[in-house]
C-alpha cells in the first residue's frame, strides 16, 4: 500500500487499490487505519469486484433511503472500516464473520448525516 498526502484533496482520503491519497489537514492514524481496512476489503475481493460490489451497494442503498449520504453511510465496506478503525489489530483477525454479523457494527460509530 503506498500512501499519498496532499494539500488538496475534494475527499478526506480514498483508497484505490494500493493507492491510498490522504488530505493532508484530516490525517490522523484512524483515518489511515479507516484506508488500510479498504484496502484489505479490496485485496480480498480482487479490487475490481471490491469496486462493482460497493457501487451497486451504494446504488441500492441510497435509492432505498432515498439520500446518497445514507447510502454511503450504508455500504457494507463503510460500516466495517468505520466501527473498527480506531481497533489496532483488527486487521489481524479473521474479518469474514465480523462483516457477516451485522450486530457487531456500531450504529453509533456512523458519522452524522449533518
Amino acid at each position: 500500500m503506498i500512501v499519498f498526502i496532499v494539500k488538496r484533496f475534494w475527499y478526506s482520503a480514498i483508497c484505490l487499490g494500493p493507492f491510498v491519497i490522504i488530505r493532508e489537514r484530516d490525517y490522523s492514524t484512524e483515518l489511515l487505519h479507516h484506508e488500510t481496512i479498504h484496502y484489505e476489503q479490496q485485496k480480498e475481493m480482487l479490487f475490481v469486484f471490491a469496486y462493482i460490489w460497493y457501487l451497486i451497494e451504494f446504488l441500492l442503498k441510497s435509492i432505498y433511503y432515498f439520500n446518497f449520504r445514507k447510502g454511503y453511510e450504508a455500504i457494507s465496506f463503510e460500516r466495517e472500516a468505520v466501527s473498527y478503525a480506531n481497533i489496532i489489530g483488527y486487521l489481524s483477525i479473521d474479518r469474514k464473520s465480523t462483516r457477516l454479523n451485522s450486530s457487531d457494527v456500531s450504529e453509533s460509530r456512523m458519522p452524522s448525516s449533518a
